[in-house]
């Protein structure tokens, strides 16, 4: 019976480690993970989008990702003209 409680807090006590290790390797990739290459994508697959669609509302969104993108990591992608 005590071995039973015993193995229980130790159960209890791992799952607790778990999820903290899990929640530590979460919060690193989140802050400190070069977020550029996902950008880069994303704004390339919007860039896509926009060529079918032609979306005036699109193209203005997309020109503000294009700027920020350039200016945060040092990509030089032309700028869409919306005109």
């Amino acid at each position: 019976m005590f071995l039973e409680a015993k193995m229980t807090n130790i159960s209890k006590y791992g799952i607790i480690a778990a999820v903290a290790i899990l929640t530590a390797i979460i919060l690193y990739n989140i802050w400190f993970v070069n977020n550029c290459p996902i950008k880069h994508v994303s704004v390339v697959n919007e860039l896509e989008q926009y060529e079918k669609t032609l979306d005036p509302e699109l193209c203005d969104n997309l020109v503000n990702k294009i700027i920020e993108l350039n200016e945060e990591c040092g990509i030089e992608i032309e700028p869409i003209d919306c005109g």
